[in-house]
């Protein structure tokens, strides 16, 4: 996610009373021994991005007299992206990624987008997206439509993930766009949007170019969580992985390119599908405006909290709190009474809500700015099992110059360096031994978290790790030289 994902040269954000970009919340070095008063709460994730409409103005969103020399195959219909929830505020995992997906796209091409939204669609958000995009469908999903195309997809033996978002309304809306003035290339936000993209290129005799962007293999995800699960949920899991495998292999739609977020997911694919030219890893990358070294809160010296930033109601992640706190947060206090974790993030369900009865745990739930948690923060841990792609708190952490510790599984999708930029611990004993080094040693605490931002700063730049994406969409040579891989026909 360019090292600064906001640009400094901002324009005014979208109407609304947001408040302004916080400042650094330090102005020397990290780790200072005052502490400062934290800065106004602004809206949990980076604020309101002027770059994003800055960059649409320039790319033509709503001058279509300007993009001809930006458009990327050099048509007017500029690009289509598909994506299954509103990609505005970045203030989740999915969320980021599409964020600055669109972002990236803005600067060098006109952008349709159409996309899906649970429960209120938030108006400010949605008049953001309008001024910057040249079109904006937005299709409201209700529990009762998800639940109906659900069983709808068991019944005709169809994997659920694409058919619950594939939205009758949002189709006929982006037929109709096409048949307006067709579209160059079509951006596919995972295997939710699968369906929609399906349908809209497979009766056409010249379709666009289409980039399916798996972002994870969410087939192997299901096959790990059904092997989690018990009952219904184990049966219903694996077969969900065993319906989408064809999606992610690219025999359901005739995509040109297909992209994941890491090595780690590639190869995940390469063995779940065979080895293919159009697979191409697109990285993640860090907001480094937003998420910057922050001072101590808390004096360094006798702090021994530890704190877990993610949505409260997505399954690994409460499967990975609850086998923190029952397997190795007990044994962590008999030796550090003092230790401590707080639990940081939106939705929390009951399986969370009851961890804090456990000695030791704080469940803070939703803030209005996670900053202020890391910042109280000794070390941030991601104890999670199930943890495919790039997991977007584990990098945010290290970008305020926390400490991190986690499981192989979420330090398998990160290029940074185990036991010097972030430590790894797969047993309760190797995580309470490494928890007590970290708690009592700050100096080790200190070393872990600069290499943790200098590995950020270097590695995670926005531009960089999206700029393969520009040659994708456009079926250009790619970064590496090689030709992308022409359609295979399903």
């Amino acid at each position: 996610m360019d090292g600064s994902s906001f640009n400094s040269n901002c324009l005014p954000g979208p109407p609304g009373d947001d408040p302004p970009r916080p400042p650094r919340l330090t102005s020397g070095g990290a780790f200072p021994r005052s502490m400062p008063k934290p800065p106004p709460s602004p809206p949990e994730g980076p604020p309101p991005d002027a770059e994003l409409q800055k960059h649409a103005r320039i790319s033509g969103g709503k001058s279509p007299g300007a993009t001809s020399e930006r458009n990327v195959s050099g048509g007017g219909g500029g690009i289509l992206m598909l994506a299954h929830r509103l990609p505005y505020p970045p203030d989740r995992g999915d969320r980021i990624r599409s964020f600055h997906l669109l972002r990236e796209l803005l600067r060098w091409s006109p952008v349709s987008l159409a996309c899906l939204e649970e429960g209120e669609i938030d108006r400010r958000s949605e008049t953001f997206l309008r001024q910057a995009v040249r079109r904006l469908h937005i299709a409201k999903l209700s529990p009762g439509q998800k639940r109906l195309r659900a069983l709808r997809a068991l019944y005709r033996g169809r994997a659920i993930t694409p058919e619950v978002f594939a939205d009758p309304q949002l189709i006929a809306t982006v037929r109709r766009w096409h048949a307006e003035s067709p579209f160059d290339s079509v951006l596919v936000f995972c295997t939710a949007m699968a369906e929609v993209a399906k349908q809209l290129v497979e009766h056409l005799d010249k379709p666009p170019r289409v980039v399916l962007d798996l972002v994870d293999v969410d087939s192997q995800k299901w096959r790990e969580m059904s092997r989690k699960s018990a009952g219904v949920k184990r049966w219903l899991y694996r077969r969900e992985s065993r319906k989408l495998a064809p999606w992610e292999a690219g025999d359901r739609l005739p995509a040109d390119a297909i992209t994941v977020i890491s090595d780690q997911e590639a190869a995940t694919h390469r063995q779940l599908h065979g080895p293919m030219a159009r697979l191409h890893v697109v990285g993640n990358g860090v907001d480094l405006d937003y998420f910057h070294p922050l001072p101590d809160l808390v004096d360094p010296w006798t702090n021994q909290t530890l704190v877990f930033t993610g949505v409260l109601d997505y399954p690994p992640n409460v499967q990975g709190l609850q086998w923190f706190v029952r397997e190795v947060l007990p044994g962590l206090r008999e030796k550090l009474p003092s230790a401590r974790l707080l639990i940081v993030g939106r939705n929390p369900g009951a399986q969370v809500r009851a961890l804090q009865t456990s000695a030791g745990v704080e469940l803070i739930g939703s803030v209005p700015d996670v900053r202020t948690f890391l910042a109280r923060a000794a070390v941030a841990i991601a104890p999670l099992h199930v943890a495919p792609g790039v997991q977007n708190k584990v990098l945010e952490a290290m970008a305020c110059e926390r400490a991190v510790i986690c499981t192989p599984d979420a330090a398998a999708g990160l290029h940074a360096d185990p036991g010097s930029e972030l430590l790894v611990a797969g047993g309760a004993k190797d995580w309470i031994k490494e928890l007590c080094h970290l708690l009592t040693d700050v100096e080790a605490r200190r070393r872990i978290a600069s290499a943790g931002l200098r590995c950020v700063e270097s590695r995670y730049n926005w531009s960089r790790q999206l700029r393969a994406m520009r040659h994708l969409m456009a079926g250009s040579r790619d970064v590496l030289g090689t030709l992308v891989a022409p359609r295979r026909v399903a």
